[in-house]
């Protein structure tokens, strides 16, 4: 699973839109991409501190930059052509 929707899932995507302020299915939308608009971190960083989940951009940064060079789960080879 995306370190990002982890880290989505450990507030609940319901309790982040809410402390952010923004829509749901926003929130929701970042989960399901597996990543949090860049413009955001500092927002998420700064409102999670008074949270169960206190995370700093740094920890952002690197649960995106885990994600991007983790290797995706294998694909089953392409049956040959007939």
């Amino acid at each position: 699973m995306s370190k990002v929707r982890e880290m989505i899932d450990a507030w609940g995507a319901a309790e982040l839109a809410r402390i952010l302020g923004k829509p749901y299915t926003t929130v929701q939308t970042w989960r399901s991409d597996g990543r949090i608009p860049y413009a955001m971190w500092p927002s998420v960083a700064e409102s999670s501190a008074g949270t169960a989940r206190v995370v700093t951009v740094r920890e952002i940064f690197d649960a995106h930059e885990s994600d991007r060079t983790e290797p995706s789960e294998p694909q089953p080879a392409a049956e040959a052509a007939e």
